[in-house]
């Protein structure tokens, strides 16, 4: 496995959706989403976990990260700054009004819009099968605690 330079991208927008959470988590907020069942909220952490694994820590294509075009990586990079934009506005929102589930879901869903589109963008197939798993999860999820 080789380290590049894209890595280091991939690692950043990790660290800057975790931010968020370990803020939540020393203002002592609960994250908890409505009532969801166990077999979904364990599929959620497996997409979760597996992701930001996967969004650092390339498994395939010679076990190196590269976009295919200096275009396709202005894209991503673009792509990125909105969804960061869009998570940082949903999660101020999040914390003034007091924690409401469908903020928080918006939250999942941006990340996982994160997550999904640069496993597209770089090829990276098992990071887009386990966004996919994290995203089915948090509709799931969303559904459950509606009912």
């Amino acid at each position: 496995m080789r380290l590049n330079w894209v890595n280091c991208f991939t690692a950043a927008v990790v660290l800057m959706l975790m931010l968020p959470n370990l803020l939540m988590a020393l203002a002592r907020r609960s994250m908890r989403g409505t009532g969801a069942s166990l077999l979904w909220t364990v599929v959620e952490k497996v997409g979760l976990y597996g992701s930001l694994i996967l969004m650092v820590v390339p498994l395939v294509n010679g076990l190196e990260f590269g976009f295919t075009s200096t275009n396709a990586f202005l894209w991503w990079a673009a792509l990125m700054l909105g969804l960061l934009i869009a998570y940082y506005v949903v999660w101020n929102l999040y914390m003034r009004r007091g924690g409401h589930a469908e903020l928080l879901t918006a939250m999942k869903i941006l990340a996982g819009a994160a997550f999904l589109l640069t496993g597209l963008f770089l090829r990276a197939w098992a990071l887009t099968a386990f966004s996919i798993v994290y995203l089915t999860a948090c509709i799931a999820i969303a559904v459950e605690g509606r009912r």
